[in-house]
């Protein structure tokens, strides 16, 4: 009738092959999409860390990270967008301390400043409801899955490396 061939292989055999090679795929696409996430908001720190450096600078100038009134004695200030930020960080000459990076690597931008503290918040790009945000003591990324503030790990203060827990998460606009 038939004859059993020794060459080849049974359709079962096919069928283990194909699955285990999905489960594989799988594995790895997942592990590449956390690992390019991560990338994005690493990047965005980096940015933040840059505006941080060109902040203290200008606060060395102006005794204030009030950007727009330069001065310690006014309310403070609330910048929303990133163009009117760049354009303020500048040293008494006018010129700006440093390049600030473009937005390539962040959505939104907001600026909160007053005589001894400021906070920025960005979102980093095609990442939903993540947050990356500094001020004088660091930048530090919110984890919205774990609800924790997780630390930078390119922040130069004595919180590196650390987790910060919090109930009230940053706002994302």
């Amino acid at each position: 009738m038939f004859k059993k061939s020794a060459h080849g292989f049974t359709l079962i055999e096919l069928i283990v092959v194909v699955v285990l090679l999905g489960i594989i795929n799988t594995i790895a696409i997942s592990s590449v999409r956390r690992i390019r996430d991560r990338a994005k908001i690493t990047a965005a720190e980096a940015d933040v860390n840059c505006m941080r450096k060109a902040l203290s600078l200008f606060d060395a100038d102006y005794s204030t990270y009030d950007v727009v009134n330069k001065t310690p004695n006014g309310d403070g200030c609330i910048i929303a967008d990133y163009n009117v930020f760049v354009d303020n960080v500048v040293d008494p000459s006018g010129k700006p301390y440093m390049t600030l990076p473009d937005t390539s690597n962040f959505t939104s931008f907001s600026y909160t400043g007053n005589a001894n503290t400021f906070t920025l918040r960005i979102k980093a790009k095609d990442l939903h409801k993540s947050i990356v945000f500094g001020n004088p003591d660091g930048a530090y990324y919110f984890d919205y899955r774990k609800a924790k503030m997780v630390s930078s790990r390119s922040t130069l203060t004595s919180q590196k490396d650390t987790d910060k827990e919090t109930n009230n998460p940053p706002e994302v606009e």
